[in-house]
């Protein structure tokens, strides 16, 4: 195995090597507050994706690199700096694909030891590339891992698969050019369903191929009721892991993309029921009802864990009776950020009369996604109802309606939106 992929090929690590070397020099001298500097996602830990042509390495997808410190660091500059490296590694010299990008967040140690999340886990188990090794002060362990990261690891993946499948795809076929990354990206749902399976099971790994082999080992055991309804799941999520590690290999490749969509969302569907089922201990009728007792669940589980976290930390007295006014004022904030977000745009409308809704706008989103997923059907039919619901949750709308794309691409095209407005996902 190499450092940054499974290829144990000293070539492959110097090209990527290289390229690292270039953004972390960039970094480190526009970013002097830099205290350590970790290469996290698949590359972070040995399982970067890659395609091997004629001795040239091409990424595939991200770098992404989370710098700590205890100073502030500008958002916006963050953006600046994040652009000028995607302009740069579009050049000949990097030879990356149009999708690739370099990802660039911030943090502080306090922050990371203050909530448990797989994304503070992985930081444990991820590369420093510059700076103090920081990853041993990091306090949490794989029990320390909430459900709530399950949560938001199934809705991140419904968003992925809104993003990739445009309604058009469906009379005219997914474009030659695009059929790639569509397999790739489509597959990748089955690998964090398995994040997900970890997690309720307390063996979550930072690894996906050591959670894939773990599956395989206790799937069928340790989710009886799950593997009655999809009993071949595991072995997906292992061709889906295989395929993320060496995408030369050809394992997608005599499969139709959209029946592929298709599929992999119905078993996220029956993942999701098992999920919240347990995690917010509800069922439901259809996925309008899902859809409105999600909120319900998420505005008591999702951000007052987090809260509470936060005041305990911080030795504030009595934290449970300022966990309930706290999360009003939080979510009330962040349609307010929600709101400054699109009214910057000019071509969308912010209705006014829910800014002092207690439902942030993340939370709304989780509500829409299974709207969209499962409102549309093969043969191009969609869920009027479905697509009502999910605009009114979207709070804004356009100030002028594009004739050319139907109800579900209007709808997919305003969460999509959306989704780049909001502030805390």
């Amino acid at each position: 195995m190499g450092t940054f992929t499974i290829h144990d090929d000293k070539l492959v690590d110097l090209q990527i090597q290289e390229r690292i070397d270039v953004i972390v020099s960039f970094i480190t001298k526009n970013v002097p507050q830099v205290d350590s500097l970790i290469l996290t996602g698949g590359f972070g830990k040995g399982e970067g994706s890659v395609v091997i042509t004629d001795g040239k390495v091409r990424p595939l997808r991200d770098f992404d690199f989370v710098i700590v410190s205890n100073k502030k660091v500008s958002h916006d500059h963050i953006q600046n700096i994040k652009g000028l490296l995607d302009q740069d590694s579009q050049g000949d010299n990097y030879r990356y694909n149009k999708e690739f990008s370099i990802d660039i967040s911030t943090t502080s140690l306090d922050n990371i030891n203050i909530f448990p999340d797989v994304m503070t886990y992985d930081l444990k188990n991820s590369k420093v590339v510059y700076g103090e090794d920081v990853r041993k002060q990091i306090r949490w362990n794989a029990k320390d891992i909430p459900l709530r990261s399950g949560a938001r690891l199934l809705f991140q993946k419904s968003t992925a698969l809104i993003g990739v499948l445009s309604s058009n795809y469906l009379s005219d076929g997914v474009p030659e050019s695009l059929k790639e990354t569509f397999m790739r990206e489509v597959s990748k749902v089955y690998i964090e369903i398995g994040s997900v399976l970890c997690i309720l099971i307390g063996q979550y790994d930072s690894h996906c191929s050591i959670r894939a082999n773990i599956l395989n080992r206790t799937y069928k055991m340790s989710f009886p009721e799950l593997f009655a309804q999809i009993p071949a799941l595991s072995d997906k999520i292992n061709k889906a892991t295989q395929h993320k590690l060496n995408p030369s290999l050809s394992i997608y490749g005599g499969y139709d993309p959209i029946s592929y969509w298709f599929e992999t969302r119905d078993d996220l569907g029956e993942v999701m029921k098992y999920f919240f089922r347990i995690y917010c201990g509800f069922s439901f009728d259809n996925w309008l009802n899902f859809s409105q007792n999600i909120k319900q669940c998420h505005s008591r589980k999702y951000f007052p864990p987090l809260i509470k976290n936060y005041l305990e930390y911080n030795h504030f007295p009595n934290p449970d009776t300022l966990v309930f006014m706290l999360n009003v004022l939080f979510n009330i904030n962040e349609n307010l950020k929600y709101m400054q977000s699109i009214s910057r745009e000019p071509h969308l409308k912010y209705d006014l009369s829910k800014l002092l809704s207690v439902s942030a706008p993340a939370i709304r989103l989780y509500s829409i996604c299974p709207l969209l997923l499962f409102s549309i059907d093969k043969d191009g039919s969609f869920d009027e109802s479905y697509l009502d619901e999910a605009f009114e949750s979207t709070y804004f709308t356009y100030t002028q309606n594009n004739p050319i794309y139907n109800k579900w691409e209007m709808a997919r095209l305003m969460t999509l939106e959306m989704l780049q407005k909001i502030s805390t996902w």
